[in-house]
């Protein structure tokens, strides 16, 4: 999900064009309107689902899904695995952390959070359908958001058509794994 403001606070026409109905305006309370645009990989992945599913049952179980794989992908972008560029300081050549540890948590949270992503990990890498396969087409769409199709590629699918199918597929069962091991479903 993508907060996004211009000077003006609101997004260009532009950028808006390229949402193509996948954002949600909000309001902050205080008077702004805040745009969210769903336009990742996994959020149009699972409205495109959501409006295709026939049955109540169906639609919850995506939904169930959606927020499954949404966890997984706060819990890697607040354990601080995401990564920054660091800025330079010329006084300290080759030296821009004096700790030189930036690949350490810097709180008990964050550690918390890694904890619980890697425990999520390992659950995904022991399906005896998949293994570490899944954690592949999970880490590329859901924390990378990258296309289904090139997560489709990184496990050795060869067309665009094979690859997005088996993306997706995997996808869906690991969005499932994940919500019962939370216990966001019973199984």
């Amino acid at each position: 999900m993508i907060r996004v403001e211009t000077l003006e606070g609101t997004p260009t026409p532009e950028r808006i064009a390229i949402a193509a109905g996948n954002a949600v305006v909000g309001d902050d309370r205080m008077g702004k309107r805040i745009y969210h645009f769903l336009d990742s990989p996994l959020d149009r992945l699972y409205s495109r689902l959501v409006k295709a599913a026939k049955t109540e049952n169906q639609t919850e179980r995506l939904r169930v899904e959606y927020a499954a794989l949404t966890k997984y992908h706060r819990l890697f972008v607040e354990s601080g695995m995401v990564g920054s560029i660091g800025s330079v300081d010329p006084n300290r050549t080759y030296s821009p952390n004096p700790s030189g540890r930036t690949f350490l948590a810097g709180s008990e949270r964050q550690q918390n959070n890694r904890d619980e992503y890697r425990a999520a990990t390992i659950h995904l890498n022991a399906n005896p359908d998949w293994g570490h396969k899944q954690t592949i087409v999970v880490d590329n769409v859901v924390c990378h958001e990258r296309t289904l199709e090139v997560a489709g590629y990184s496990v050795g699918k060869e067309s665009p058509g094979w690859a997005h199918a088996f993306a997706e597929k995997v996808l869906r069962d690991a969005g499932w794994r994940l919500a019962v091991m939370w216990g966001m479903t019973r199984s």
